[in-house]
């Protein structure tokens, strides 16, 4: 079991097709669930920082939370008109 779940840890991380990381994460969960006691325990809700000017902001449940694309996230420009 830890094999398989870091043979899909490590393909989580290492692909940015959010489809795939959807589906990969997904069958780490079902694993955690039928194979392991785990107590989920709440957490506070941060701010997101995507609700200021910044896009393209896909939080991810592994460190580096917000930074691991960081080479696709964009600050929104003003429309144009305003000074």
């Amino acid at each position: 079991m830890e094999a398989r779940f870091a043979a899909l840890f490590q393909k989580n991380i290492a692909t940015s097709d959010l489809a795939e990381r959807k589906a990969s994460y997904r069958e780490m969960a079902e694993t955690l669930n039928e194979e392991c006691l785990v107590v989920w325990l709440p957490t506070i809700l941060l701010p997101d920082p995507g609700e200021r000017p910044l896009r393209n902001i896909h939080p991810s449940p592994m460190p580096h939370r917000i930074l691991w694309n960081s080479d696709r996230i964009y600050q929104k420009r003003p429309p144009s008109g305003r000074t």
